[in-house]
């Protein structure tokens, strides 16, 4: 089974919110290096890993895991004075 979105999703969740890898290993406990590879699909991570990933992200671990489907979009927005809240 194919997981490359878990990786594509981190780095477009660390896009979005402007975020470098070693701030988010520092919130997280996962090392920079295996973000890195989990990023660019070179390593699959554990439940364990996946786990304090979601829990530094503030989401839902199933939300994390959950295959998009096909249809879903991800979109990343960059802020600016109108959509700052």
């Amino acid at each position: 089974m194919d997981f490359d979105y878990i990786g594509m999703f981190i780095r477009r969740y660390r896009q979005a919110n402007n975020e470098s890898l070693q701030s988010l290993a520092d919130r997280s406990g996962v090392s920079r290096s295996m973000i890195s590879q989990i990023e660019s699909n070179q390593k699959s991570p554990t439940i364990v890993v996946l786990a304090k990933l979601a829990s530094a992200m503030n989401i839902g671990l199933e939300d994390l895991v959950k295959m998009p489907d096909k249809h879903d979009e991800v979109l990343s927005f960059k802020p600016t004075d109108k959509n700052i809240v």
